[in-house]
């Protein structure tokens, strides 16, 4: 049964992904003279190569990869079978692969966790929904950081189940490169360390007996928050708060045993190594790190509509 639900899956996507990317084949950019990021970073794709470090990519000037390093990585990969051609089709293409392996990942996550008729229901309510092909043809970047997000929580399962260091290591590694691929991804790290709490419930990563310090922590946070606000939303701290925030509540109430704290090691291992390469050169490391601080703080990274217009 498990086999006739993966394929039936899979030849949906397949099939909708084929009418696709057939019928958008003579898709443009939005607007003209390179002026989406879309198009700057399809052209930045035939500046760069797959040896030198992330961080040059920044070195060109109308280049707009911030924080989608890897997603100009990936791109660059894709443009080889356009023959280095400026095209948005390169993106939608990139995109649509990724939602592919999305929607396996989704269906094999959710049979892991609950079961197969779940995993039928909400793979299926996932694939036929317009969400996933609207950001395709039009955004596109969250797609490559969904997949390696729903990546990172796949060999974390395969960790649990056959204690492989390695797929801790992967695991970590696929989160932070999900961080590195796109702008709107900020979100998935929180979701790891909910899902980490939700597949270790059994085994208490954290100590649920501990309660009074979380519920403490909490109320300290919403206090805090409450009493610097004015102060603290024009400064780099604010935007980094629920991260801070989550970072309190895990100390608090971690369970210490040998297991968890290797287990985290492993992780913290694999996303270093991502971070390092996003960094590094030892010589572009206080520029890039500065640059991460100005773009995560101060550019408009996210909504581009005002709740409240003043007219």
């Amino acid at each position: 049964m498990f086999i006739l639900s993966f394929f039936f899956i899979l030849i949906i996507t397949l099939t909708i992904y084929i009418y696709l990317i057939t019928s958008l084949k003579g898709v443009c950019f939005p607007s003209p003279k390179r002026s989406t990021d879309n198009e700057k970073i399809i052209a930045a794709c035939n500046e760069i190569n797959f040896f030198k470090w992330p961080s040059f990519m920044h070195s060109i000037k109308y280049n707009r990869s911030q924080l989608r390093e890897y997603w100009t990585i990936a791109a660059k990969f894709i443009t080889l079978f356009y023959k280095n051609k400026i095209t948005d089709h390169v993106n939608i293409n990139l995109s649509l692969i990724s939602n592919i392996f999305s929607t396996v990942l989704i269906f094999l996550i959710l049979n892991k966790l609950f079961s197969l008729d779940i995993a039928v229901i909400f793979t299926l309510f996932y694939v036929l929904s317009l969400w996933p092909y609207h950001v395709a043809s039009y955004m596109g970047h969250l797609h490559l950081s969904q997949s390696l997000f729903l990546f990172s929580i796949f060999f974390l399962l395969l960790y649990i189940d056959k204690n492989f260091y390695f797929y801790a290591i992967f695991s970590g590694s696929l989160i932070a490169i999900s961080f590195f691929s796109s702008s709107a991804s900020r979100k998935y790290p929180i979701i790891y360390f909910f899902l980490i709490i939700f597949i270790y419930r059994n085994d208490q990563f954290l100590s649920y007996n501990n309660i009074f310090y979380f519920i403490l922590s909490l109320f300290l946070i919403s206090l805090l928050v409450g009493i610097f606000y004015k102060k603290i939303k024009k400064t780099s701290t604010f935007i980094h708060w629920p991260y801070l925030a989550l970072f309190l509540i895990f100390i608090l109430t971690f369970n210490i045993n040998i297991e968890n704290i290797y287990s985290l090691i492993l992780y913290s291992f694999g996303s270093l190594i991502i971070f390092l390469h996003i960094l590094l050169p030892i010589k572009e490391l206080k520029n890039n790190l500065i640059r991460y601080n100005y773009w995560l703080n101060n550019s408009s990274w996210a909504s581009h509509f005002n709740s409240y217009p003043n007219k």
